[in-house]
């Protein structure tokens, strides 16, 4: 059970360098020191470190002050308590001047018995027990902790039991009490550990939970931080959860509790939960007493000697018995006492409520969890014969909870069946003999097998138990119909105590007719006697005898029916009380109402309402009395203060009977005040309410959510009443009704201020509506006004810029004659100037579609390499004339993406151009496209996957402060670039808009003088389909070829174009390009000579204008569709407009060809050749 240690045992329970400190070193130093340790304790708590662990507690709970190498004495937690209760100043006060001396020490050649130490600790009741060396110098100390860990007695440890060694009488504090009080109770009663309760039972048997628990460690790490103990709360320092044990346990699983969850201490408590003791390391030690182990071998001694006798007895007695019994019995017990057991235990859930419906929910449940059958129902049946589910229990999603059922097909013999009490079991409903439209209703309720078992009330029929399997047929066995067969007993035992009332007008018919009984019995005795008279006098005392028996019954009945009506009436009473005072949502006729009733119930002198403020201010705010005492009502005080017992007593909601008020200790400021007014007895009962919102004063409860709004007071004035606790209760009843009633009138009164307050709001929200709307017109006319003036500045803009670069191509393609080197290069300049104005016209009209949100994506779904390569195309002369190497990198198997391939094409050619720019020559641009996958650890979305697209250069760099305003319409972050690089500031505005508008993201990580790298992330659906990679050979080549006429051919075979247009520079530029293409021109200036122009020369291509004098170009072209001759010439819409749905206006209205001003004449040449074709090959 218990080895002796060997020495090197013995020196493990040695907690070697202890914290050693001078004498003038002050307390706050010394306890630093202490928490210091303890903070590295805390950290280093492991499984496999717990004799380090042990090591560390024990220095941090002691300091021993050394000075000359000689022990002067030792500061342990308790005296860190000891000096907070009495609230000393630490800050100056050394450590001499508290110190324990003298120490109880041991010499380390003298350590050599556990038992000797222990000892020791346990005389001394010290906790330290400081090791010295032959030269009275300090080498460590040992603790109760080491000396157990040491020991490690598990035999002895597992046949002792906490109730043995535990500590009962426990010292506790509620978590609302200040830490000041908590280390003044340690100090007190020198504990080293509080246990924090909270109060829990019933009110006859209240209990104290334990919810934490303070130490000493905890007031030296409080020391140590330099809080305040007079306001910090229990509460907030308090360890939990509470780890706890039962009385019966061994202290072998305390030892392992303690080991496993690193701490020193454990609750005991009973099987609610309750406080019964507490069980800490030294009461472990304790097992350890010599004295103790010897008690213990005495009796694990007889219990065996006593254990063994009693076991030979049984065996030699019962042995030869069971054996001849088990065998036989077994089987059979086993199934009937299981069924029996399922039985009593649905019959005593049946009986232990008074509630039918609890008592049919109830039994259903039980039922199918019994039979595990797919659903279990009740039916009760109506005075017609149909049935209503009043109980189910199911897991499928029909219910047929408060549906009716009529069973017209066969409902009058099924019915006799069921009133002759017989069972219907039915296997299969598609295997029974039953009609179709029977089946047909138990299809439509889910049944496949069932029994139908029926329930009486009495000898009524009152409904049926129905058990159902809704997919599979099921052979019912016996076993399950006697089950059924019993629960429906049990089922009619509950009927019958649902009709209470009509059972008591029974048995009060059964006494009566007992009585008539009796009164024969007496007349029977009478003409007995006469015929009898040898026998009267024996006779006439066993009649006396029987009489007084009978007469003592009838008076104990007579009792009975008295008690029972007088609560029958004070229950009525209180039901027309709670009914009048519902019936009003008047506060103050609700206070009327309820004193002038109680009062005439309770026949008392007066009744009172006493109203308590939050800010501490009463008053009697209602009031009956009679006519001859005085009246109290409006009688009010200013600080009303009751005591700490008063508060429990009201916040727990229990009344409080005051037989005499001169004698009433809780309350012994108000004994003038009774004599003022006459009061000899009274009943107070509390009017409580929950608390709402964060409300909190001094009549709201601590640990309760109630609060308490008044008092109900039945005065006695005439003489001292004694109180019965039936009145107290009604009493009680009716305060917790008028609580509810006063919650509802002052809900009444919130509710029609809200309603006026609502009312306003939605009167000044009607306004405000009103200005909204006119706010919005003006808008709407305002946005109208500035689409109309992009529209024309778009027209005004680009006319004349189709003039421009249209006779600036004409002249480099020597259609007015050959141009030297010197004017081609000057074309060349006006060509770049045009491009860059029509560049700046068409972002400004982009960057204000988005703005008004007007803006419209054509999706579709494109490859990404084919993207990026045609991209590249448009800047790899500008790159190869600076010497740039332009790098393309795609990552393989690429998605497709869903987007308006124009608008992201338009993206990163405007990053790749910016790239271009500012890259000195010889730099280098890369574009990357990879594949960004969701972060499922850090995101819902788990579809959200993006695809990466980065332009790298080798550029200038952007500083820091320039980023956050790069991408801002109309801003460029250095008038020094913008006079060296030429842009319009809208190029990253629009891309960071058009990327946004696709659920994307822009980036930009930039360094100066090393280069920038501008990301677009945009989203994809994992399921479209893989990009096809393009490899050199398979990039996208366009060869644009066009035939002119020949020269050679007659002018009869020219095709004979018509140009309708209104400006006159524009109808030079492109009949004068096309002329020397070889066609032939017609000319129109306005909608309707264009008509006419058609219908009389048949041009074979049509080039119309939309904005012209007169009839536009849109209706111009609708009324040559509705021509049968016209209908399929060729039509190319010109237009100097750029806004959104442009295009689709004009291919609805009949054109085959879209092209916005300013136009490139070869690529018109190239679209009025295709033109051409496409119609001769139809012709």
């Amino acid at each position: 059970m218990f080895n002796r240690l060997n020495p090197s045992e013995l020196k493990s329970a040695l907690v070697r360098h202890p914290l050693i400190v001078k004498g003038d070193t002050t307390v706050m130093d010394a306890i630093a020191q202490m928490s210091g340790v303890r903070t590295l304790c805390e950290t280093t708590k492991t499984v496999d470190g717990q004799m380090d662990e042990l090591y560390l507690e024990a220095r941090s709970s002691c300091v021993l002050v050394v000075e000359e190498d000689k022990l002067l004495g030792i500061f342990t937690e308790r005296d860190v308590v000891w000096l907070s209760a009495q609230q000393c100043c630490l800050e100056n006060l050394t450590i001499r001047e508290v110190i324990t001396h003298p120490v109880v020490t041991l010499h380390e050649s003298d350590f050599t018995d556990l038992f000797f130490a222990v000892n020791l600790l346990q005389q001394y009741r010290i906790r330290h027990l400081p090791i010295l060396d032959d030269r009275d110098r300090v080498v460590g100390l040992v603790t109760n902790e080491s000396l157990r860990q040491s020991s490690r007695p598990v035999d002895l440890l597992r046949l002792r039991l906490v109730f043995e060694v535990m500590t009962s009488e426990v010292i506790c504090a509620t978590p609302n009490s200040f830490m000041l009080a908590i280390a003044q109770l340690m100090a007190k009663h020198r504990l080293s550990s509080i246990m924090i309760v909270q109060p829990g039972g019933s009110q006859t048997e209240p209990l104290q939970i334990p919810v934490g628990i303070i130490t000493e460690r905890d007031i030296v790490q409080f020391q140590a931080l330099s809080l305040n103990l007079k306001t910090c709360l229990a509460e907030a320092v308090m360890s939990t959860p509470i780890f706890a044990v039962k009385p019966d346990d061994s202290l072998w699983v305390v030892q392992q509790i303690m080991e496993q969850r690193l701490i020193r201490r454990l609750a005991v408590t009973g099987k609610q939960g309750e406080l019964l003791g507490i069980v800490t390391k030294a009461n472990l030690l304790q097992a350890l007493n010599p004295l103790e182990l010897y008690k213990l071998a005495e009796v694990l001694e007889k219990k065996s000697v006593r254990l063994e006798a009693e076991k030979i007895e049984l065996l030699e007695t019962r042995n030869v018995e069971l054996e001849q019994q088990i065998e036989a019995r077994m089987t059979l017990l086993i199934a009937k006492a299981e069924r029996e057991r399922l039985v009593l235990a649905i019959a005593l859930q049946i009986r232990s409520s008074l509630s039918l419906q609890t008592i049919l929910d109830s039994t259903v449940i039980e039922v199918r969890q019994l039979l595990g059958c797919d659903r279990v129902n009740i039916w009760q049946f109506e005075a017609d014969w149909q049935t209503i589910a009043v109980a189910e229990s199911t897991d499928s999603s029909l219910s047929l909870i408060g549906q009716r059922v009529s069973d017209n097909c066969s409902k009058q013999g099924y019915t006799e069946i069921y009133r002759q009490g017989r069972i219907r079991i039915m296997s299969d409903i598609y295997k029974a003999k039953i009609s179709d439209c029977h089946r047909d209703m138990l299809i439509a309720l889910q049944t496949r097998a069932k029994i139908l078992v029926p329930l009486f009330c009495g000898d009524e029929l009152w409904g049926l138990l129905n058990v159902t399997e809704s997919q599979h047929p099921r052979d019912w066995e016996p076993e399950e119909v006697e089950l059924l067969q019993a629960l429906s007993v049990q089922l009619a035992i509950a009927l019958q105590q649902a009709t209470t009332h009509g059972k008591l007008q029974e048995q009060l018919s059964e006494r009566q007719q007992a009585e008539n009984r009796l009164r024969e019995s007496e007349q029977r005795y009478i003409i007995l006697n006469q015929e009898l008279e040898a026998k009267v006098a024996e006779r006439t005392t066993k009649l006396q005898e029987r009489e007084a028996q009978l007469q003592s019954e009838l008076l104990v009945r007579q009792k009975t029916e008295a008690r029972i009506a007088l609560q029958l009436r004070r229950q009525q009473t209180l039901g027309a009380i709670i009914q009048k005072i519902r019936e009003s949502l008047d506060i103050n006729e609700i206070l009327a109402t309820v004193t002038q009733q109680v009062k005439d119930v309770l026949h008392s002198d007066r009744v009172i309402v006493f109203r308590l403020c939050a800010d501490g201010r009463s008053q009697i705010v209602q009031e009956s009395v009679s006519g001859e005492f005085p009246a109290l009502k409006d009688q009010h005080w200013g600080n009303e203060m009751w005591s700490q017992e008063i508060h429990d007593c009201y916040w727990q909601g229990k009344p409080r009977i005051v037989p005499d008020v001169t004698n009433d200790i809780w309350a012994k400021r108000l004994v003038e005040f009774s004599r003022e007014s006459q009061i000899q007895s009274k009943i107070v009962a509390p009017i409580l309410q929950d608390v709402r919102g964060s409300e909190n004063h001094r009549w709201v409860a601590p640990c309760v959510t109630n609060k308490l709004w008044g008092v109900l007071v039945v005065h006695a004035c005439q003489e001292k009443r004694v109180w019965k606790d039936s009145e107290a209760q009604l009493l009680q009843q009716i305060a917790n009704q008028l609580a509810i009633a006063i919650q509802q009138a002052s809900l009444f009164e919130q509710l029609q201020q809200e309603l006026a307050e609502r009312q306003q709001a939605e009167a000044k929200l009607t306004d405000s509506n009103q200005q909204l709307a006119v706010s919005n017109q003006e808008l709407a006319r305002a946005t109208r006004l500035k689409d109309e003036f992009l529209a024309n500045m778009s027209h005004e803009l680009r006319t004349p810029l189709n003039a421009i670069l249209g006779m600036t191509e004409g002249l480099q393609e020597e259609v007015f004659g050959v141009v030297t080197e010197q004017q081609l290069k000057a074309l060349r300049t006006i060509e770049r100037s045009g491009s860059h104005l029509l560049e700046l016209i068409t972002d400004i009209l982009d960057v204000a579609k988005i703005e008004a949100g007007k803006i419209e994506l054509d999706y579709a779904s494109i490859s990404v390499a084919r993207l990026c390569q045609s991209s590249l195309v448009f800047i790899k002369q500008q790159a190869l004339q600076k010497r740039i190497q332009l790098e393309i990198k795609l990552q393989t198997n690429l998605p497709e993406l869903l987007v308006d391939e124009r608008r992201i094409r338009q993206v990163l050619i405007n990053l790749l151009n910016n790239a271009v720019k500012f890259t000195p020559e010889r730099g280098r641009i890369t574009l990357e496209v990879t594949q960004l996958f969701p972060d499922i650890s850090t995101t819902d979305l788990k579809e959200q996957h993006f695809l990466h697209f980065a332009v790298t250069d080798t550029g200038i760099g952007i500083s820091p402060e320039n980023i956050k305003n790069l991408f801002q319409p109309f801003v460029q972050i250095d008038s020094a670039l913008n006079r060296q690089y030429a842009g319009t500031g809208l190029g990253l505005a629009l891309v960071k808009r058009i990327v946004e508008l696709h659920g994307g993201s822009v980036g930009l990580t930039s360094e100066l003088s090393v280069g920038s790298c501008f990301t677009i992330d945009l989203p994809y659906t994992p399921s479209f389909g893989v990009s096809p990679e393009i490899t050199a050979d398979d990039q996208p080549a366009v060869t644009l070829e066009w035939d002119s006429p020949s020269t050679d051919e007659s002018a009869s075979l020219t095709p004979l174009i018509l140009l309708a247009e209104d400006n006159e520079a524009n109808i030079s530029t492109v009949s004068s390009y096309l002329k020397a293409k070889g066609y032939r021109i017609v000319l129109a200036q306005n909608g309707q000579e264009a008509i006419d122009v058609a219908k009389t020369r048949h041009p074979d291509l049509i080039l119309m204008d939309i904005q012209m004098p007169g009839m536009d170009g849109l209706e111009a072209m609708r009324q040559i569709r509705l021509d049968s001759n016209l209908v399929d010439i060729p039509i190319v819409a010109l237009t100097a407009l750029a806004m959104t749905g442009d295009r689709d206006r004009c291919l609805k209205a009949g054109a085959n060809d879209y092209l916005s001003k300013p136009i490139k004449l070869k690529q018109l040449a190239i679209n009025i050749q295709q033109l051409l074709n496409a119609t001769k090959d139809d012709k």
